[in-house]
């Protein structure tokens, strides 16, 4: 990774029972999401996104994935400069589309994390986030 602290990451090629390969990429970027911590979760990022990208180029996998807990929020650098490159963040992008379904109430993303006291974290309700420490939110390429 590169200077200003050392993380570590995930890359793992797993191929699915039609036989496709897929691409699955996991970070933990620093914490805590400070401002002057921001532009490290970003550089980090897209370190990562790079390596899983070219990783994927080369074994022809259509489907490549990050996941993992990016300690920030979507509207923050790292997540933006993730959308910037063509990723899709899927939590984002769920309560999007349950804003725009109309329905209201809380939509279950399902439990994305677990916090230092196992509380379950990131349920989206229609509009909003509920707060968290910790935003992370997977996405696809």
């Amino acid at each position: 990774m590169p200077a200003g602290g050392t993380r570590i990451g995930q890359c793992l090629s797993l191929r699915d029972k039609a036989g496709r390969r897929i691409m699955l990429g996991n970070v933990h970027l620093p914490f805590p999401s400070t401002s002057a911590c921001r532009e490290l979760q970003s550089t980090h990022l897209d370190t990562a996104m790079a390596l899983v990208e070219a990783r994927a180029a080369s074994q022809g996998a259509p489907l490549v994935i990050m996941a993992g807990d990016f300690n920030c929020r979507a509207d923050q650098p790292a997540c933006r400069r993730a959308e910037e490159r063509g990723w899709t963040n899927s939590i984002g992008a769920m309560a999007c589309q349950a804003m725009a379904s109309g329905v209201g109430g809380v939509v279950e993303a399902g439990v994305t994390h677990r916090n230092h006291l196992g509380v379950a974290e990131a349920v989206v309700r229609r509009g909003h986030s509920a707060p968290t420490t910790h935003h992370p939110p997977p996405t696809t390429h």
